[in-house]
């Protein structure tokens, strides 16, 4: 199972020692990116979460990597997967001038672990912001028709920023 912000945070991490491996990092992180341009909080072999993301670091990691290595065909190989997720962004969680933390409840799956059994889409969202343990959504509310917490999340629209800016480099 590859949770999506640890594991790009583990490529940079990996590339201390073996740019090769951090490359597969990448890779694989890259690689559990559903054909709606998520790329999902966790996703296995066999299950996932379609419904939600973490927070966005791909192109972040990419560029450093990019620049500790040298490796040009790195950030080349995963330029298609990142711009689908930050266009993903754009569509699902931009529901007013500011991006949202969000969990698309029509795409949660008919099973789902143990853990996210009784979970709510409020809930789901906290999940998504990888800060889940943190009281920062405790007094948000949930908003049905957007998907996302009722509020203005400046923390991800700040990760979006930098998001663009690193593909933008990148490109």
């Amino acid at each position: 199972t590859i949770f999506a912000w640890d594991g790009y945070f583990n490529a940079l991490l990996l590339s201390l020692e073996s740019p090769a491996l951090a490359r597969e990092m990448l890779a694989s992180v890259n690689a559990t990116q559903y054909a709606s341009g998520n790329v999902p909080n966790w996703r296995g072999r066999h299950h996932g979460t379609p419904d939600r993301s973490q927070p966005p670091v791909g192109a972040f990691v990419a560029l450093k990597l990019a620049q500790r290595t040298g490796d040009l065909t790195l950030a080349a190989e995963s330029l298609p997967a990142l711009d689908r997720w930050h266009a993903w962004w754009e569509r699902r969680r931009r529901p007013s001038g500011l991006y949202a933390w969000g969990s698309t409840v029509s795409e949660i799956p008919a099973w789902v672990p143990s853990w996210e059994r009784d979970a709510t889409p409020r809930q789901k969202a906290a999940w998504e912001s990888g800060q889940d343990d943190l009281p920062n959504w405790d007094d948000a509310a949930w908003d049905d028709a957007a998907g996302t917490l009722a509020m203005d999340c400046v923390d991800l629209s700040a990760l979006l920023a930098l998001d663009a800016e690193c593909l933008a480099h990148l490109h």
